[in-house]
């Protein structure tokens, strides 16, 4: 069902029981495990669930940038005498070469002509360029049984013979010791970006360097006005993708990440599959005064009275919000002395800073259209340079909601917050940007990739319809019903009104 996924095809049996069955009941399974003192429990291995995926994508990965797999599914003249024809004739030609090049030279041809003679030294080379091709199929041939194509193909023709293979068995094992030593085919690592030490660290610049980039900002504008249109979100994204796009370390996956986001799975199995943006987390927590931070949507313009639904599934406001919460709660516990780090605490804030750093440097695997998202990120990223104090920005919005969130507990905010950004991550995984999954499995693959391959496999190929407000059951806390500040700076941007903000 993969290989159909990744080529755009229907799958039609993701709506049965039994593909459900497949995530929840075989690889969500408890498994039995001994314990130190000799008796044995069930638990969910989660490394393993993920390790599964991993070598799944492993394989799709050769399936699209190398040639194993057509080596694999080709027919026996392909994979063995197809070969051998081309060692051959490289062989023929190297020799038939050689004896040309040996042969005596003619007779002297005409007056003033320029006849070049063949040196040994040029037989010599010629010759051994034509070897070192020949060599070289035969490396790639015996390659090919160190890869994990190979591996099946050679446990395939094992059970057929029952029997050792002698070189192939050689090859394989040189194969398993080389990925044992590798471990794992993705690097298991998360990026990481926070928005507010990015702008900590502008705050820290120079004045000079303040002043060079407002300056670089307003002559962008002023060619703008002369060329007689105004730039719509190429203006300040320029002076912000310089000031605040810069990502930080990436950090390491970790197994209680990865523990996270299969419970949250399981919860999700619970309430008939349909993912919500960390709304769900929030109602199971008892959190019902934060539910309005689920539901702020990226509006295209006032003055347009309708939302399509790639705008409705946007989630780059919400995401920027809690995003600006986490980063505020961190900041705050730290400063008091009452920094927790729990597993709660790591789990929220590094999946926090990956959402963000698939914001702003991955916007194509993140559901709604990338440049609606890239516009967002520019504009809250103006809002908190500026922070003229309107309440009903986005990044005014996140303070509040990290308020909120400082006056709980330390341990149970973190436990809030590490439930909420779990679910979201689950709630942006499923699409049909294929494309932009495959291009990065050619730069070594991004961990959402792995979550769009799960849920796959558990039949869950979209959100859905469910909403926040089938979920708070009138319990939530939503602001007042006026425009977000997203929807205000996107259709700013749209309409061609961008002066206005630098008039101020």
């Amino acid at each position: 069902m993969l290989h159909r996924r990744f080529f755009g095809f229907e799958c039609g049996e993701s709506s049965q029981l039994k593909t459900c069955d497949l995530v929840f009941k075989g690889l969500l399974a408890k498994k039995k495990k001994e314990n130190d003192d000799g008796g044995a429990s069930a638990a969910i291995n989660y490394d393993w669930i993920f390790n599964v995926i991993e070598i799944e994508l492993a394989f799709m990965y050769d399936f699209f940038f190398t040639k194993y797999a057509a080596i694999y599914y080709g027919s026996f003249m392909m994979r063995y005498v197809l070969p051998l024809v081309l060692r051959t004739l490289t062989v023929v030609t190297a020799f038939q070469t050689a004896r040309g090049l040996l042969r005596p030279p003619p007779n002297k041809g005409m007056e003033g002509s320029v006849i070049v003679y063949t040196t040994a030294a040029d037989i010599d080379l010629t010759v051994a360029i034509l070897v070192c091709i020949s060599f070289l199929q035969v490396v790639q041939v015996m390659y090919y049984w160190t890869t994990i194509w190979g591996r099946v193909s050679f446990a395939f023709q094992r059970i057929k013979r029952k029997g050792c293979l002698g070189l192939k068995d050689f090859l394989v094992k040189i194969g398993l010791w080389v990925s044992s030593c590798r471990w794992h085919h993705h690097e298991q690592k998360l990026g990481q970006y926070s928005l507010l030490e990015s702008l900590s660290n502008f705050s820290s610049q120079s004045k000079l360097t303040k002043f060079l980039v407002i300056l670089q900002n307003a002559f962008l504008f002023w060619l703008s006005v002369m060329e007689g249109f105004v730039l719509q979100g190429r203006v300040i994204p320029n002076h912000v993708r310089s000031v605040v796009r810069k990502p930080g370390e990436p950090a390491e996956l970790l197994a209680a990440v990865k523990k996270a986001l299969v419970q949250s799975l399981e919860r999700t199995h619970r309430h008939g599959n349909k993912l919500t943006n960390g709304a769900l987390s929030l109602s199971s927590s008892g959190a019902y005064e934060l539910l309005w931070a689920c539901s702020l949507e990226l509006r295209q313009g006032l003055e347009l009275g309708s939302v399509s639904l790639q705008q409705k599934e946007n989630q780059v406001c919400v995401i920027l919000t809690w995003h600006i919460a986490t980063c505020y709660c961190d900041r705050e516990f730290s400063a008091s002395g009452s920094a927790i780090t729990n597993e709660h605490y790591e789990v929220a804030t590094r999946l926090s800073k990956y959402c963000a750093y698939l914001v702003a440097f991955a916007p194509k695997l993140l559901p709604g259209h990338h440049y609606d998202t890239s516009l967002a990120f520019t504009g809250v990223a103006e809002e908190a340079l500026r922070d003229a104090g309107d309440e009903e920005t986005i990044y005014r919005k996140g303070l509040r909601l990290g308020e909120q969130l400082k006056n709980m507990q330390a341990d149970h905010c973190w436990e809030v917050l590490a439930g909420f950004w779990a679910e979201m991550l689950l709630y942006l995984a499923p699409s049909d940007n294929v494309k932009e999954h495959v291009e990065c499995l050619a730069k070594g693959g991004e961990f959402i990739t792995h979550l769009w391959t799960l849920l796959t496999h558990a039949g869950i190929l979209d959100r859905g319809q469910s909403d926040v407000a089938d979920i708070e059951n009138n319990g939530g806390n939503q602001p007042a019903s006026r425009p977000t500040q997203g929807s205000f700076f996107l259709g700013q941007l749209r309409a061609g009104k961008i002066a206005a903000l630098f008039a101020r």
